[in-house]
């Protein structure tokens, strides 16, 4: 690494930030600044977003005197009036020979313009993903609206990726932001390898796990002996559950939840409901929570929407009362993050989940063996990604055998186990100890060094012990590179059993 030309601040900057990029850096740890024009000169990276207002001159200076760039292909056709065609598919895959061949797949609810200027040379041309060199500098073009994809709060049924001909599904969040946020991490680190310079952040895990489980349990009106079966086999594998209590059933409450020794308990309303309604949800909320406090039962920090629905007048009511929720028709396979409501985030921390339940595979004809595997090959990927493993259960779903496989194979492994509470506190001390970095003599100084940091430098990574160090102190190891499988696209085409098992649900909600 040769820093005699090397701008000295290395965290990415803005001229004008945006939510849904502060939630992605959040996500990955790294922390930012908002800074002025004036003061481009001190820095490396600069994230120019679709409300930034800056000139062609100002952008080609910085990045000819060394700068990188991130920007979309939408501000890019704005800024350069560039020509450009549409391209109206929302489900993109990787090539597979990329530097972003990792990535599966991205869905996304909104068509794209990619430019059309031979000064610009695709880095993988099935993701619209682009570069252009200007003197010692890089700019990289990404395709996403991140505003519309942010802002859409619609759901679909979505297929999940297995092996097999028939797979699992669920009715989640249309818009796939775990992808979106892994793609422009991308970026960044491809631009960062580009200038031959180090890029710090906090880990996902806490120190010393390469993931965390957390095991959420979603009661749904369990028997008195499915719930038994459950909590006995978290007791005999020590996992911290999370139970979702809905209260229609009082006695269970009394005389079974209460009586485990489990490390959280956590809300699933009243009626098994959500409503598009801010009154009728509110209510619904208030009449459980009343319950549950004549029961001696009160300060639960966590909340999970019957389907995994979410919506606005949802949030409003959580606003005040939880620390958490957990729905995956507003994120899903993701890191936590605080969802955008307009111009400003949530009060309520999202933790998503893995969404497809046992009770799913039982409906796609999943013998308990196949059912097994799917998780374990769940497990292995979250794993080689360094992302937690948090899954769900229904008791009456049952199935014990392969709950039992399940925790074998996370007790195998070099996992912690939290409850969402525990998970929920860990993250938001992460969020506020993101470390700022600079070089100085090439020497890596950290300014507010926490001992859960890591480096990332031309593809390898390491944890780091110490606030200042040189690449040469510290052991890289290369970072592994998962590839997207051949058929993956196959998660995207329609299947007849859609139609049923939306009017299950359709039934099923009907009767609540």
């Amino acid at each position: 690494m040769n820093t005699k030309k090397l701008k000295t601040r290395l965290n990415p900057t803005f001229l004008k930030s945006s939510l849904p990029w502060s939630t992605i850096l959040d996500q990955e740890g790294l922390h930012w600044n908002i800074i002025s024009k004036n003061n481009l000169s001190d820095h490396v990276f600069l994230i120019i977003t679709d409300h930034t207002f800056v000139s062609k001159n100002t952008l080609e200076n910085f990045v000819r005197s060394g700068g990188l760039v991130l920007i979309s292909t939408k501000k890019w056709i704005n800024l350069y009036n560039s020509k450009y065609k549409n391209f109206s598919s929302t489900f993109l895959s990787s090539n597979p020979n990329s530097f972003f061949s990792s990535i599966d797949f991205v869905n996304i609810n909104h068509s794209i313009k990619y430019p059309i200027d031979i000064t610009i040379n695709p880095i993988d041309s099935k993701l619209h993903i682009y570069e252009k060199v200007i003197g010692i500098g890089k700019i990289v073009l990404f395709p996403f609206d991140l505003d519309k994809i942010y802002l859409d709060y619609s759901t679909k049924r979505q297929h999940f990726y297995d092996h097999r001909h028939e797979l699992p599904s669920e009715v989640v969040a249309k818009n796939t932001k775990s992808k979106v946020r892994q793609l422009l991490f991308l970026c960044i680190r491809y631009l960062y390898n580009f200038k031959n310079i180090p890029l710090v952040r906090s880990n996902y895990n806490p120190t010393n796990y390469k993931s965390i489980f957390c095991f959420r349990i979603d009661t749904d009106f369990s028997t008195k002996e499915n719930a038994i079966k459950t909590n006995d086999l978290c007791e005999k594998y020590s996992i911290p559950a999370t139970w979702f209590i809905e209260t229609s059933n009082i006695n269970m409450i009394k005389n079974v939840y209460k009586n485990f020794k489990t490390a959280e308990i956590a809300f699933h309303n009243d009626r098994h409901i959500i409503y598009n309604d801010y009154v009728l949800n509110k209510s619904n909320i208030e009449s459980g929570l009343n319950k549950l406090k004549s029961l001696g039962i009160s300060n639960l920090s966590g909340f999970a929407a019957p389907f995994g629905e979410w919506n606005i007048p949802l949030n409003n009511v959580l606003n005040n009362t939880f620390s958490y929720s957990s729905e995956f028709g507003y994120d899903y396979d993701n890191l936590p993050s605080y969802p955008i409501i307009k111009d400003r985030f949530s009060n309520v921390m999202q933790i998503p989940i893995h969404p497809i339940s046992i009770g799913r595979l039982n409906r796609s004809h999943y013998s308990s063996n196949e059912m097994t595997e799917y998780y374990s090959n769940i497990i292995e990927n979250k794993l080689y990604n360094n992302e937690p493993i948090i899954l769900y259960f229904h008791p009456n779903n049952q199935f014990f055998d392969v709950l039992e496989n399940i925790f074998k194979k996370i007790k195998s492994r070099n996992i912690g186990f939290f409850t969402m509470k525990e998970y929920f506190d860990f993250w938001v001390n992460r969020i506020k100890n993101k470390p700022k970095y600079i070089i100085l003599d090439d020497k890596i100084i950290i300014d507010n060094f926490s001992k859960n940091l890591e480096i990332i430098y031309n593809n390898k990574s390491s944890l780091i012990k110490k606030n200042n160090f040189t690449l040469s102190d510290i052991f890289l190891r290369s970072i592994k590179k998962s590839d997207a499988p051949s058929d993956i696209k196959k998660i995207n085409k329609k299947n007849w059993r859609n139609i049923l098992y939306d009017f299950e649900r359709y039934r099923t909600k009907r009767r609540m």
